[in-house]
């Protein structure tokens, strides 16, 4: 390539440079318009929606701080404490009944199914067919037994 059309080169990309920046300049400025424009037309409806989420946010605190949601809130709460005192009873009466299989004079995978078949039917009598497929999923299908032969820790 000669010096003369690395010249020619140069002054092409100098030339498409200056029009580049002069579109990109001019795109910028007719996106201003455009935001400026929408702006500036939807302003009373902007306010308007700004007023009614305020207004939403005061009801939903007057809500919140009223008697009737405290005794919702207060009533959820005894029942969350039940289900957490009956989840407990519940666990126990597995590993009670999980530490019997444990002890019999069976093979392992006897035990292990019997294990299963327990755990499944605790499942079914706690949770709905939706609430056991979730809570499944959240285990990753997973249920974890201790071997026989492996030492608790108290």
């Amino acid at each position: 390539m000669n010096e003369n059309s690395q010249l020619t080169i140069k002054a092409n990309f100098a030339e498409i440079s200056k029009d580049y920046k002069n579109a990109r300049k001019g795109f910028i400025e007719e996106e201003k318009k455009a935001f400026s424009l929408i702006e500036s037309s939807t302003k009373q409806e902007k306010e308007k929606l700004e007023q009614a989420y305020k207004e939403y946010n005061a009801k939903v605190d007057k809500v919140l701080s009223s008697t009737e949601f405290k005794n919702i809130e207060n009533k959820a709460k005894e029942h969350s404490q039940e289900i957490s005192k009956n989840l407990l009873k519940a666990k126990k009466e597995f590993i009670k009944i999980r530490e019997h299989v444990l002890k019999q004079d069976w093979s392992e995978e006897k035990k292990q199914k019997k294990i299963g078949e327990l755990y499944q039917y605790v499942l079914n009598k706690l949770y709905t067919k939706e609430e056991m497929d979730k809570f499944q999923q959240l285990m990753g299908n997973m249920i974890i037994t201790m071997p026989s032969n492996c030492k608790r820790l108290n």
